[in-house]
């Protein structure tokens, strides 16, 4: 209750205050006001972008990390056929080093 008081009284101090100012000090008052809108602004809309960048970032390594795993599977059904390695490279795009690495698996 004191806290919402407390807040009322300052509202009513602050109109006061503006209320008494010359026209200069009610412009500066403005442009002080406007900057620190257009400042708030700004860091917001920098968040904003950030989230965006940030989730398509990790979209993308989603289904890069999807596509890596399913070739790494399709790599080891291959092997479990007994197709050649290199054969296996050529399909999946995998280095050689990795379908030898699964076969010791």
């Amino acid at each position: 209750m004191a806290k919402k008081e407390n807040e009322e009284i300052k509202k009513a101090t602050d109109i006061i205050d503006q209320m008494s100012m010359n026209p200069e000090e009610w412009e500066m008052y403005m442009s002080r006001k406007k900057a620190i809108i257009n400042y708030n602004s700004g860091i917001y809309q920098a968040k904003e972008d950030g989230k965006k960048e940030g989730l398509k970032q990790g979209i993308e390594q989603g289904i890069e990390q999807g596509i890596r795993k399913e070739k790494l599977k399709v790599a080891k059904e291959l092997l479990k056929t007994g197709m050649a390695v290199e054969k296996i490279v050529e399909i999946t795009e995998l280095s050689k080093e990795e379908v030898e690495k699964i076969a010791t698996d």
